[in-house]
């Protein structure tokens, strides 16, 4: 198959290289090749050889064009050409940078979130010669290794677009593309003092144990060991300080590394206002761990346009007393999801309280089981998810194995700012339709809104889908304390009854809206009762863009 696609690849690039030999002079001969070679082969033959000719023409110009070292140039251009005997437009973008790890992923990630699909995409590394002041002055080829003595190695994008006609349009794709490449520099440069900063807090608590339980200190450290060990993208850090137990200070001058560099860049949301610090960190400071591991309220431009992955590391004076926090900020790699929970430090720690506050014999059945069950547990939840509730939930998702039947599990996130549930269904009652219903009846209930969900299927007669962070820009502050706590429980059980409500009435294909307006109405009443006596409105998270889930349960 490969060989295939190779052989169909050159065969188009042939067909490009005749096209630009009616031009001589616009390039040298070998450039489509490289431009071109490693392109998807039914998209260079779904676009005319002459026009990508002229593109190549185009590209190579370009380059060619001054580039000061860390500069980017980048500009949007038209080409027509005759399909079907219709006149067609496309819009290419053409990028000339340093090459840096995440430029294209990161690049079509912004394509993406602004709505563009790409016709065609082309990313060849290239040896390029410069002077000082960046003038052109030679190509070497493609730059596969290292580049030859005298040359840098360049990253030359092209992809090809449908036609953007609004000036407006293309300004903001500019302005959003010149945002992703300015984190990916500040990620990209200050990636070795970032690991740096992560190594001199675990010698730190290697050297002087701060004053938690000791399973908590050694899990702590070999989950900072593993994040630094490529298991983790750092894209940001910075560090606060809390003098005498104060968690409102601001940052630290001069402590923020990567995206964080900027002091006025923060990656919390307390309702609409972008905050330093929330009532929620506050309560991490008074708990016997070293770490909070959760979500951000930013999405990440590099890389993967998803929330950022946020860790928070306690810091200690000499004497034990709490001092501040370091915060990583980033994204999980693969690893994370695709390995075992019981090889990850911390989650590991989770899932063995868990399985020993259960109190299943390891080697029986049951035991089995529930491993399985808290290993296959959606991993962004098993970071977030406290002991406690995921020790209810891992017995309720254990009991639909053994008798399987429609079941909703609710969590509030800890910072008060979506509403997650995993919801069950029996894959013979569950489609699409089903999914939107249900996720619509839950975004009403939770008077929030709707924004992903993950759907995965399973052995078994059971699919699950997994809404995720929605969040609350409308809602007031939870209260802290006890009532705020039993609030949250209360919130939680009621959430379980609702959503299996929802999710038994959108199986039911024949169902009245008349009586699924009632059914709303009853199931609104406590919610109403809730907000009135000073609960906030929690948010729903999200079913929108479905994506397959990456683990699945047992069977």
């Amino acid at each position: 198959m490969g060989k295939r696609v190779t052989n169909a690849t050159a065969a188009a690039v042939s067909a490009i290289e005749s096209a630009a030999a009616d031009h001589p002079g616009a390039m040298p001969p070998d450039f489509p090749r490289l431009l071109y070679g490693r392109a998807v082969a039914e998209d260079l033959e779904a676009l005319p050889a002459d026009m990508l000719a002229r593109a190549a023409a185009a590209a190579h110009a370009h380059l060619l064009a001054p580039r000061a070292p860390q500069a980017i140039n980048l500009r949007l251009r038209d080409e027509a050409f005759d399909s079907d005997g219709r006149q067609r437009q496309v819009t290419i973008l053409e990028v000339v940078n340093e090459n840096k790890p995440f430029l294209l992923d990161s690049t079509l990630s912004e394509l993406a979130e602004q709505g563009y699909e790409p016709r065609l995409v082309s990313h060849p590394i290239l040896a390029v010669a410069r002077a000082a002041d960046g003038a052109f002055l030679s190509l070497a080829g493609e730059a596969a290794g290292r580049a030859p003595e005298g040359t840098r190695r360049e990253s030359l994008i092209q992809i090809v677009l449908e036609r953007i006609d609004s000036p407006e349009a293309r300004d903001r794709l500019c302005t959003g593309l010149e945002r992703v490449y300015a984190d990916v520099g500040l990620a990209v440069e200050d990636w070795a003092e970032m690991r740096g900063r992560i190594t001199a807090v675990i010698q730190a608590y290697r050297g002087n144990p701060p004053p938690l339980p000791e399973d908590e200190v050694g899990e702590a450290l070999q989950f900072l060991e593993w994040i630094a060990g490529d298991n983790f993208t750092l894209l940001g850090i910075r560090a606060y300080r809390f003098p005498n137990g104060d968690a409102a200070a601001d940052p630290i001058e001069g402590s923020g590394l990567g995206i964080l560099r900027d002091p006025a860049v923060k990656v919390l949301r307390k309702n609409r206002e972008m905050v330093a610090v929330t009532p929620e960190i506050r309560a991490f400071l008074a708990k016997p761990q070293a770490l909070i591991i959760t979500k951000a309220n930013v999405k990440s431009r590099v890389h993967r346009r998803v929330h950022l992955d946020y860790v928070g590391v306690k810091l200690f004076t000499p004497d034990g007393r709490l001092d501040g926090e370091l915060r990583i900020v980033g994204l999980l790699t693969s690893n994370a999801y695709t390995g075992s929970a019981l090889a990850i430090p911390y989650l590991r720690l989770k899932v063995a309280r868990v399985a020993r506050n259960i109190g299943f014999d390891p080697a029986s059945y049951s035991g089995r089981a529930l491993y399985n069950v808290l290993d296959a547990y959606p991993r962004d939840e098993l970071f977030q998810i406290d002991a406690t509730t995921l020790e209810s939930f891992a017995l309720a998702i254990l009991q639909l194995t053994e008798r399987p039947r429609i079941r909703a599990l609710a969590r509030v996130d800890e910072f008060d700012r979506f509403v997650s549930i995993l919801v069950f269904i029996p894959k013979d009652r569950y489609d699409t339709r089903v999914r939107r219903r249900v996720g619509e009846f839950l975004a009403s209930i939770y008077q929030g809104r709707i924004s992903a969900a993950y759907p995965a299927y399973p052995e078994g007669p059971l699919a699950r889908t997994r809404p995720r962070r929605g969040e609350n820009p409308e809602g007031r502050p939870g209260r802290a304390g006890s009532r705020h706590h039993r609030d949250r429980a209360d919130l939680e059980r009621r959430a379980e009854g609702r959503a299996r409500r929802a999710a038994l009435r959108a199986c039911r294909p024949r169902a009245g809206r008349a009586l699924c307006r009632g059914l709303r109405r009853r199931l609104s009443r406590p919610l109403l009762a809730l907000r009135d006596a000073g609960r906030h409105r929690p948010v729903a998270e999200a079913l929108g863009r479905s994506r397959a889930g990456r683990r699945s349960l047992p069977p």
